[in-house]
């Protein structure tokens, strides 16, 4: 039988009316909303026809704030930012206003929030649209979580959203705040009568009003270093309200865990963050003896070219005796001695028997657990040390480096690698070129060409290096395939478990899995192939009699070949689907097409035919393209020869017959468009027809070119029916909009609104 195919339209949804003399234009709907114009001037409209607003100027995602660090970013929603009137407002992408366009500005802030204008006052609001203070002020800033600086009759204040109300008074010239700082404050720089000081969120005055200042070495603490007193810095201890300037104190600095140093009388001493003075000023030099980035309760002093040691409570810890400069790790120090170092504790105890030319200390592991680690190196070669379990690895590799796995230290000696743990035992011997984790026992190992497996518990080789490849068996993490080249250049597989032991002998051409422990295995012999099905549960195989098996369906499910006909097995071996059929096509969803002769039909994973044979298969092309969620339906229509086509859904209810030219399902599940002799139509999801109208064209929001299964649209549908088009409703009515032209969704100038 011959069958002619329709020659499908290559821009099927690229609607083009360019009809002169015709005044009105319109778009297709996105995110709710469709642009239409009228004599050179556009406008959005809603589903239900009605001006919403001109313009588009921006679009972005709407996030949750769930702290200063953290926002959690809705990426699968987006917001519009529009204006009309030159008043703007906020639309959701379902076309809902979530902010009326009533605002002189908007503007999208810190990826969190909306920054609002009207009349010459300010607010903010959340991404949602949500309003978070009263539009009653001059100017609004966000302070941290809860606060904001309010502006107010020029003045200004801080506004608290949680309870709704001013808790420091819009009574102040300026306000400035730390909002770079890692540990927010609780308290605003604030400026009265031309001079600065430093006030609480509960306005209750720290720091006096004789101040002035500039935005610099900004902190939240009980420091303040940015203030100045007759032009001269000044360093002021909120808790004591005590001051620190020259001539009386000079180089001050804020060091460790926020203590002060600063010289008077020719020496440093140090002050706490409470005020407290915790060192006399005897030291020549005071430092910060942990590594950028990192803290510690410690710090390191200097006194007549000595250095040594001593807690944040002014304690010596290590005596002053050494010469350069002493480093902290983990509550440990290195010191340097003789052009060498030494490793001690906090108590100042030796805890190395031998000088080292480095000591550097890392974690090693993940931040939350991560141990601490002393590299030692001596010479050319490196080891190292571990102070909780006081265990030492001497110098004897090339290299050490902290491995992915927490706790674990990458050894490297000529070349050859191995892994220790951070307590001192070697797991995997430094001998192997390559190696990769599969369990957390077993390791693939590489040292020449080939591979095998090592478990670092039971400290063996338990697969010899002689492997083209050794990985997990899919679907079982307690299993290993191997690979093996044989002396004719083919691959042959095989399975052990993590013992060594043999479970499937080295020899199959293939192994797959076809469901929980079960696998497919095939053996070539004499160009013939055998199959049997391996259970990983028992270690037994079951051969089955079967010439040749395709992809697996279900899982627990294959097809199968035998005598030229196909069927479905499952994991035992027992037939799903007899084979008796010319051809078994496994679908998503545990569905599978059946052929016999010229005609088709589906079963579903019991067997249970659910589509009858009834339907013409297409032997020369398979029109049967991939569609995840309906069954295609093909007939040849016997006046026109052309394959008509239709849908039944997964449970093989007839959702439009084969009666069409083309049928393209909308991905979201809205329905369906049908065409027929160059006419469309549109179905529901249940397949009916939604308006007995027939369009000459249908314009998508995206093209939908030869060869497209799955398409979107979206509600209403601009439709073309002879030199008119209008916008088709879910309910197949029509809004009373009639258009001679399409145009884009943005205007000229602006499409593709920036994301903000």
């Amino acid at each position: 039988m011959t069958i002619k195919y329709l020659s499908l339209i290559t821009t099927f949804g690229l609607l083009l009316c360019s009809i002169t003399g015709s005044a009105q234009k319109g778009s297709a709907f996105k995110d709710g909303v469709a642009r239409v114009e009228n004599n050179g001037h556009s406008w959005y409209i809603n589903a239900a026809g009605e001006k919403m607003f001109d313009t588009i100027f921006g679009t972005y995602h709407p996030a949750i704030r769930l702290s200063d660090a953290e926002i959690d970013i809705k990426e699968d929603q987006k917001m519009m930012l529009v204006s009309t009137q030159d008043k703007m407002g906020v639309v959701n992408d379902s076309g809902r206003w979530l902010l009326q366009p009533v605002y002189d500005s908007i503007e999208f802030r810190w990826k969190s929030h909306l920054y609002l204008r009207q009349h010459g006052k300010a607010t903010y609001a959340d991404s949602w649209g949500k309003l978070l203070l009263p539009l009653e002020f001059e100017e609004v800033e966000l302070l941290k979580d809860d606060y904001f600086m309010v502006k107010s009759n020029n003045k200004w204040g801080v506004y608290n959203i949680r309870e709704k109300r001013l808790q420091v008074p819009a009574v102040y010239e300026d306000i400035d705040y730390c909002g770079g700082c890692g540990a927010k404050g609780d308290y605003v720089f604030a400026q009265k009568d031309g001079k600065w000081g430093v006030v609480s969120f509960e306005n209750k005055e720290l720091v006096p009003f004789t101040y002035e200042h500039e935005h610099f070495a900004m902190r939240s603490d009980n420091w303040v270093r940015c203030f100045k007193k007759n032009d001269q810095p000044v360093v002021i201890n909120i808790a004591t309200r005590k001051e620190y300037a020259e001539p009386e104190y000079t180089q001050m600095d804020v060091i460790g865990n926020g203590m002060l140093k600063l010289k008077h009388n020719g020496h440093f001493g140090l002050v706490n963050e409470n005020g407290s003075q915790v060192a006399d000023y005897i030291y020549d030099d005071i430092n910060d003896p942990y590594a950028e980035g990192t803290y510690g309760p410690y710090l390191s002093v200097t006194q007549h070219k000595k250095t040594g040691i001593i807690g944040e409570d002014g304690k010596v810890i290590i005596p002053l005796s050494y010469d350069g400069e002493i480093g902290g790790f983990a509550n440990c120090f290195i010191v340097p001695v003789n052009g060498k170092y030494i490793l001690v504790d906090s108590a100042g105890k030796k805890l190395l028997d031998r000088e080292y030319n480095n000591i550097s200390g890392v974690s090693a592991g993940r931040e939350t657990d991560a141990a601490p680690v002393f590299i030692l190196k001596q010479q050319a070669l490196y080891g190292f040390y571990n102070p909780v379990n006081k265990k030492t690895v001497a110098p004897a590799f090339f290299g050490i480096s902290v491995h992915d796995s927490g706790g674990l230290l990458e050894m490297e000696y000529q070349g050859r690698k191995g892994l220790y743990n951070v307590e001192g035992e070697q797991l995997l011997p430094v001998a192997y070129r390559e190696y990769a984790a599969l369990t957390p026992s077993l390791y693939m190992v590489r040292d020449g060409r080939l591979k095998g497996v090592y478990d670092i518990r039971a400290k063996r080789l338990v697969l010899p290096m002689v492997f083209e490849e050794a990985d997990l068996l899919a679907g079982d993490s307690s299993l290993i395939r191997v690979t093996k080249k044989t002396p004719e250049g083919s691959y042959v597989y095989g399975v052990y478990n993590g013992k060594g032991e043999v479970i499937v002998p080295v020899k199959y051409g293939g192994i797959s899995l076809i469901g929980k422990g079960t696998y497919l295995v095939s053996d070539e012999k004499k160009n013939a192939t055998t199959y049997a099905l391996f259970n990983a549960r028992t270690g037994k195989l079951a051969p089955l009699p079967y010439s040749y098996l395709g992809m697996p369906g279900v899982e627990g499910q294959v097809v199968v070949e035998k005598n030229n006909q196909a069927g479905v097995v499952n994991e035992k071996g027992e037939a799903v689907i007899p084979c008796i059929y010319e051809r078994v096509k496994a679908l998503p969803h545990g569905i599978y097409q059946l052929v016999k002769g010229e005609k088709y039909g589906y079963a579903d994973s019991t067997g249970k035919e659910i589509v009858p044979l009834i339907y013409d298969y297409d032997v020369s092309g398979d029109i049967s393209y991939d569609l995840n969620d309906v069954l295609l339906l093909t007939k040849t229509d016997p006046q026109e020869q052309i394959l008509k086509i239709g849908l039944a859904s997964l449970q093989g209810v007839i959702l439009t017959p084969p009666v069409h030219d083309r049928v393209l399902p909308e991905v979201s599940g809205h329905g369906y468009l049908v065409m027929n002799n160059s006419k469309f139509s549109v179905l529901s999801p249940a397949g009916k027809p939604i308006s007995p109208l027939k369009f000459d064209d249908i314009l998508l929001g995206e093209r939908a070119g030869f060869g497209v299964v799955g398409i979107k649209y979206n509600f209403p549908l601009l439709c073309r029916i002879g030199n008119t088009c209008q916008y088709l409703t879910a309910d197949g009515g029509l809004l009373p909009l009639k258009m001679s032209e399409t145009i884009p969704f943005e205007e000229e100038g602006t499409w593709g609104a920036p994301e903000l």
